[in-house]
Parts: C-alpha cells; structure tokens; sequence
C-alpha cells in the first residue's frame, strides 16, 4: 500500500493564490484541498454537491475547475459521460463548417451545441509539480452548453445581455494599439495565448457586471445622513418640549400658597 504524501497550504502558497484566483475559483480550490489533500490520492466528487456546499452555480464551479486546470492546480480524469446521437445526422454535420470537428480532435463532438454530457463526476488531485498539461475539461451540466464557437456564443445571449456586452467590448478595444472596426469579427478569433477573445471578454464582461452591482449606491449614504440629521432635530424638539413643561410645572407650584 503506497503512502499518502500531505503537503499543508503555506501561507506564501495562499497569497499567491488569492492574487492568481477569482473568488469563486480560490473557493472552490480550497474545499478540494480540504477535501483531498494528498498530491497522490484520487476522489471522485460531483460538481452538484460543490455547488449546494459553496452556493455557487454548477456552471460557475465547472470555469473554476477548467481555471485551476489552466494553472496546472489540479488534474480532472473524466471517466464517464451521456451522449445520444445529433438530430441532423452524420452527412449534414461532416458536410458543415463547424469547427469542432476536426482532424487531430480527440474530443467527441456531439454535433448539436445544445446537447452536453450529463454526468458530473471528477477525479482530483493537487498536481502543482506536474510534468504534462492537463486535459480540457468538458460542459458536464445539461443546462448549459459547452460552446465552441463566438456564433454559437452569441446566439446564446438576450438581446439586451448582447447589445451590453457588444459596448463593453466596443468600449474595451478602444485604446488598444491596432483599430478594432469589426468587434465581432476581432471577438472570434484567438488572443496571443490561444484562448477565445469572446470568452476572455464575456468573463471580464461578467466580473464588471458583477461588482458594479455590488457597489454601494452613493445616493444611499445622502438618505443615511439626511435620515440621521431628521432624527436629531426630532431628539431636539423632544427635548424643547420637555424642557418647556417642565417650566411650567415648576412655575405652576411656585404660585401656589
């Protein structure tokens, strides 16, 4: 029986970690160390329960897992997935210019963007001083495709989430040393590193998204305070009118003989 090797999260290594990760993804990183904490053991584990554990989407928990993939944090085996054959057949979808099928893909392409394995299990473990690179991991939930191409892509969005996402992108490009006239055409092709540009920017686009809704509204504060100034000059009259009973009281006793 081979024995298991522990290597405790230093606090350099956590720091490190917090500049490198997004929230979602530090979190979701350190419930599998807590989970597994040995470089050379392996556990099967299914995003539903990180997700009802963390209290985050299941889709939120997959780019977080394909994150700490990138980074070479953890190295995901997938040992089991749904498929069923495509609604268009073999000939119409070989006869097509989808790009996921092609020569040298060892990934099995359904044929349909909106049909996605179903099964969710994973196997971990920490390989921070691993050799190869691991291997992408698939769209596992059902309700969200995995999406391969910037058409597919930005079909997917509302016209509003769109259009928004369009200007944030317009507005993005703007500096940038090369003119961008055709955005959609500049979103989808590859960045210098090999990733989708739709994809860097729609995860930009989400953060902004996010964090301008949690930012605090300033006319919030001006009703604080304007509610704050009300309540003292109420605690004022209260104490004039205390103030000028209590005279009178007095003055209504001292009259008397």
């Amino acid at each position: 029986m081979s024995k298991l090797t522990h290597y405790p999260l230093i606090a350099d290594e956590f720091l490190k970690l917090n500049a490198l990760l997004k929230d979602a993804e530090l979190r979701v990183y350190l419930y599998l160390m807590v989970l597994n904490p040995f470089q050379n053991s392996v556990i099967e584990i299914d995003t539903a329960q990180i997700s009802e554990q963390l209290g985050l989407t299941r889709r939120t928990i997959q780019r977080a897992i394909k994150r700490l993939q990138e980074l070479h944090l953890i190295e995901v085996e997938i040992t089991r997935f749904k498929y069923k054959k495509a609604v268009h057949g073999v000939s119409s979808r070989l006869g097509s210019d989808d790009t996921r099928i092609a020569s040298g893909d060892t990934r099995i392409a359904s044929g349909d963007t909106r049909i996605a394995s179903g099964d969710t299990r994973i196997a971990t473990n920490d390989t921070r001083i691993a050799d190869t690179p691991p291997k992408a991991l698939p769209d596992n939930d059902s309700s969200t495709p995995q999406i391969y191409i910037y058409s597919d892509f930005i079909r997917s969005l509302s016209e509003e989430e769109r259009a928004n996402f369009l200007e944030f992108c317009q507005e993005k490009t703007k500096n940038l040393s090369q003119e961008v006239n055709d955005i959609e055409a500049w979103l989808a092709n590859k960045n210098k590193a090999g990733r989708n540009r739709w994809e860097v920017y729609y995860e930009k686009f989400v953060l902004a998204t996010q964090q301008k809704k949690n930012k605090p509204d300033k006319r919030d504060h001006v009703r604080a305070f304007e509610q704050w100034q009300q309540e003292l000059e109420e605690r004022r009259l209260r104490g004039e009118r205390a103030g000028k009973e209590a005279q009178a009281q007095n003055q209504s006793s001292g009259g008397k003989t």
